[in-house]
């Protein structure tokens, strides 16, 4: 049975990825405007249309026709663009009040004038997300180490079921390096491979609540490296070394993103408001093809796994070896993430 102590610390970490409401954040104009111009321009505006005039019926067309013939010294007059810039009493509109100069500036954007009012109430979209997954991009997992977090699942108040059977397709990215490797490694050929084992602490993929492991007994991983091939059992780097001529010892880099690593039927307990953390752990196998410095080279082999590789990522270039692995038909760097019940 959960402690108080385990309630709170998932209401926390819920609220840590709580998903916002939609808040309506109108434009606001000031301090780049003063309210004398903002109340200018909407002024002007408003008097430069008299379809809600209250002084009276309007003209007909029969009107307005005889009071231009009648006026036939005012025929030949021209409308300018610029006469809006010239100032104009406020007793000339029949304003009451002090007289003020009334001056159109285009600039000065309409505030508070009703136009093309928007019904915000029809806007708000239903949020019908079940859950969501928190991924932590880029993140370094050491074979060393134990088990390291790379995603967070948050269940969604509007969850349907009470257990889901999840799977989670991330990038990878595997770094390798050397140090004080001896010359006489020309040409030595490196192949490090990850073979997945899984319902195990040393290599396999775990899943926490409150820092508890969830039993997932069924839950599969594989690797995705080949397009034509979908059912890998284990994802591997090859690499041949070139030394410098001018070096007795030197030192090789390289990495890349080698394809996807897959966990499936990952079954939990969805209760609205829960929170798991992912995590993974692996082992390494490395193998040597020149026997004469096999431990050599071995026991300097650095290797790093980087995990929901994403496009921000700067891939180095290689140092000192090149990479033999075929990497021209990896599958698409995309997580995907689906449940079903």
């Amino acid at each position: 049975m959960a402690t108080i102590t385990d309630l709170c610390n998932q209401r926390k970490q819920y609220l840590l990825f709580n998903k916002p409401t939609i808040r309506y954040t109108p434009p606001n104009p000031y301090p780049d405007y003063t309210q004398e111009q903002l109340n200018m321009r909407r002024k002007v505006e408003i008097l430069k249309y008299n379809k809600n005039s209250t002084q009276g019926p309007l003209l007909t067309k029969a009107q307005k026709l005889s009071q231009m013939l009648k006026r036939t010294s005012n025929l030949t007059r021209l409308v300018c663009p610029n006469d809006k810039n010239i100032p104009v009493l406020s007793t000339a509109s029949g304003i009451p009040g002090p007289p003020i100069y009334l001056v159109e500036d285009d600039n000065v954007p309409l505030y508070k004038y009703a136009q093309n009012t928007d019904v915000y109430g029809e806007q708000v979209t239903d949020d019908d997300d079940e859950w969501k997954l928190n991924t932590i991009s880029n993140q370094l997992i050491l074979s060393a180490q134990d088990h390291t977090t790379f995603c967070n699942l948050i269940i969604r108040p509007i969850i349907k079921q009470p257990y889901t059977n999840f799977t989670l397709q991330t990038p990878i990215l595997f770094r390798l390096q050397g140090i004080n490797i001896p010359s006489s490694a020309n040409e030595s050929t490196i192949t490090i491979a990850i073979t997945p084992t899984n319902n195990t602490t040393s290599n396999s993929f775990l899943s926490t609540y409150n820092g508890n492991p969830i039993a997932n007994n069924n839950c599969e991983t594989k690797f995705l490296q080949n397009n034509t091939n979908n059912d890998n059992n284990s994802i591997e780097l090859t690499l041949n070394l070139s030394p410098p001529a001018d070096s007795s010892t030197y030192n090789y880099f390289c990495e890349a993103y080698v394809g996807l690593v897959e966990f499936s039927n990952i079954l939990l307990n969805t209760s609205p408001g829960f929170v798991y953390d992912f995590k993974y752990n692996y082992i390494v196998d490395s193998t040597v093809t020149n026997d004469t410095i096999n431990n050599d080279i071995k026991n300097n082999i650095q290797f790093q796994l980087y995990i929901n590789l994403n496009d921000s990522y700067a891939i180095q270039p290689q140092q000192n070896c090149n990479i033999t692995t075929d990497l021209t038909n990896l599958p698409e760097k995309k997580i995907l993430f689906s449940g079903s019940g």
